[in-house]
């Protein structure tokens, strides 16, 4: 057994010197091959159409780029502001006059606490906001959606018919070679990659497609602006129908508090006669030498208006009711017409839109973000280094199998007609 295994190990080892011998014998002609698929990887990577992959970087824009649209922000904010999510006439949460009276002291107090909490009231208008971050969401948005992207591999012929073709076929290879395309975002910037044999064209379709999508973004843009404008108005008119229906209010309020003002003087009128009392003061009353009436400080006045007599509550009535302009003697009535007069003076959305044609936003002006078409970089999908080591690898494999095999063929043969 011993001698056995003992020849095995020696047969191994005399089978792999030979076949190392074997290669050395045959190392020209594996050099060979190993030099033939280097020179077909170079050969190929000098090819016109060889597919490369394009890396485009796509930056925000710069402080400077975004100065003109400062006006812009600036009249955004004012107009977030001012559409408050509840009514400007804060109509639901008004007190009595009554309980308002009582409150007269704090009035300057509640005024400072809603000037410090007005900043959290209105409406949230940063993601409307023309800054470089909003612009680049924007504008990768756009890309995301891939409708630009396939309308600029039309409009360029990135992708060319072919002749056997139909136009649903085409579509469908347009709209496959968008999905392709690749997009690797992070907080600074976005990058786009993609395969192309053409980097000509390749600069000639990202042109395309940064000045489609600004185009895309400019009429998002827009819309978003028209919506706020719109929502501004429609806030404009509820707030002018609640103040128009508080104002209504406030003149059905007099009329009734009128009445009942009236229907009381007419009572203490009636008791007034029946004591007699013509001129008399709220003082101490002399009504005769069987008694005598004496005002009492703690008893509310208006309860004692009989003492003033008559003539005075005849005069009170008659004034009452030759007032011909009602509105003069109602509190709360110039402050509302005032409120009113500054809605229908609101030069807001005009302004806004004047902030609009002074920040140039047409599609010849306006760009959501920085893109230097000539900066395209284009690679080999493998590094051509490590494309010619694996060929070189390759081609010295293949040229060794294949002679030793060679070798092992010829071998045979000759033992083959040494036995015949």
């Amino acid at each position: 057994m011993e001698q056995e295994s003992n020849y095995t190990r020696s047969s191994d080892e005399i089978d792999l010197i030979e076949i190392f011998s074997v290669l050395w014998e045959g190392k020209f002609w594996i050099l060979l091959a190993t030099v033939g698929m280097l020179a077909l990887g170079y050969g190929y990577l000098s090819l016109p159409n060889l597919k490369l992959k394009a890396l485009v970087k796509i930056e925000p824009l710069l402080a400077r780029d975004l100065a003109q649209y400062d006006s812009v922000n600036n009249q955004l904010q004012i107009l977030g502001k001012r559409i408050t999510l509840d009514s400007i006439t804060d109509g639901e949460n008004e007190e009595p006059k009554s309980k308002r009276k009582t409150k007269k002291k704090d009035k300057n107090n509640s005024k400072k606490k809603s000037t410090d909490t007005s900043d959290d009231e209105g409406y949230d208008v940063e993601p409307h906001l023309f800054n470089a971050p909003n612009f680049l969401s924007k504008f990768t948005d756009e890309l995301m959606l891939r409708q630009t992207m396939s309308q600029a591999i039309l409009d360029t012929g990135f992708a060319l018919k072919g002749d056997a073709e139909s136009d649903g076929e085409f579509h469908q290879r347009v709209a496959g070679i968008a999905n392709e395309f690749i997009f690797t975002s992070n907080e600074n910037n976005l990058v786009i990659e993609f395969k192309t044999s053409r980097p000509a064209k390749a600069r000639e379709l990202m042109a395309a497609l940064v000045m489609g999508t600004n185009k895309a973004v400019l009429n998002s843009i827009s819309k978003s602006m028209t919506s706020l404008q719109e929502l501004f108005k429609i806030r404009q008119v509820y707030n002018n129908e609640d103040l128009m229906l508080k104002r209504s209010n406030s003149v059905e309020d007099y009329e009734r508090e009128t009445e009942m003002r009236l229907a009381y003087l007419n009572e203490q009128l009636q008791l007034a006669r029946v004591v007699g009392i013509e001129k008399n003061t709220l003082e101490a009353q002399n009504l005769g030498p069987q008694f005598s009436v004496v005002s009492s400080p703690a008893e509310p006045i208006e309860e004692l208006l009989y003492l003033r007599g008559y003539l005075a509550i005849e005069k009170e009535i008659a004034l009452i009711n030759s007032r011909d302009n009602k509105e003069n003697f109602i509190e709360d009535i110039t402050e509302i017409d005032q409120k009113i007069r500054s809605l229908t003076q609101d030069k807001t959305v005009e302004r806004f839109i004047k902030a609009q044609i002074a920040a140039k936003l047409t599609l010849g002006e306006f760009r959501a973000v920085f893109v230097d078409v000539d900066a395209i970089s284009f690679k080999p999908r493998i590094p051509n280094i490590i494309f010619l080591v694996i060929c070189g690898f390759l081609g010295m494999v293949g040229g060794s199998i294949v002679y030793v095999l060679w070798r092992g063929v010829r071998k045979y043969r000759l033992k083959a007609s040494e036995a015949a």
